[in-house]
């Protein structure tokens, strides 16, 4: 099956998923690859300015919700993709590609939708037991967001105003249903929502 075209835009953001090749962990504890993430994303974004509005990292794959106002969202990935392999190919010594293929993409076109797939970012590793909630994994956005931590760039909520201390806001991100989440999973395999 082709490779859908893709849509450059700065109207909405976009989320993107990139998996690594086989399905296979990063051979690296995941603080480290986060920090390596940290390194990728700050030097792509010098390169190629963006909005960076989520990112999580998880055992063998990275989302991240990002909004490219150069409508470059291709020069962005290329870029973080390509630092993000070297990098972890130069840490373990890996020889061969560090990802199954380039990364995936569908626009949000909502702010509904928007909230969503937030929510489904950082159910990730709620989802896979890795931690209780949602605002203790260290890997991701939403523990700087949380903590009120600069984070290696700037961080941008599209206009939402949300209180990521909110106790309402954050029992809504814990609260896992297994059915939304495959639902939400489902939709990001099309070109918008």
């Amino acid at each position: 099956m082709p490779r859908r075209k893709l849509i450059r835009t700065n109207k909405y953001p976009y989320h993107v998923v990139n998996r690594a090749n086989n399905k296979e962990w990063f051979k690296l504890e995941l603080k480290d690859v986060w920090r390596i993430v940290e390194i990728c994303l700050k030097k792509s974004y010098e390169k190629y300015p963006f909005n960076l509005i989520d990112f999580v990292l998880m055992n063998n794959h990275y989302h991240m919700i990002i909004q490219t106002p150069n409508e470059n969202i291709d020069k962005v990935m290329f870029e973080f993709n390509r630092n993000f392999s070297l990098h972890l190919r130069n840490e373990t010594q890996r020889i061969n590609r560090m990802f199954g293929g380039r990364y995936k993409w569908s626009l949000i076109k909502s702010e509904k939708s928007l909230l969503r797939v937030k929510k489904y970012l950082y159910q990730n590793p709620l989802k896979a037991k890795m931690i209780k909630r949602v605002e203790y994994y260290n890997f991701s956005t939403l523990s700087y967001r949380f903590n009120n931590d600069p984070f290696i760039i700037p961080l941008n909520d599209q206009g939402l105003t949300i209180k990521y201390k909110d106790d309402e806001f954050l029992d809504w991100l814990n609260q896992l249903d297994i059915k939304e989440h495959s639902l939400v999973k489902k939709n990001l395999k099309k070109e918008s929502l």
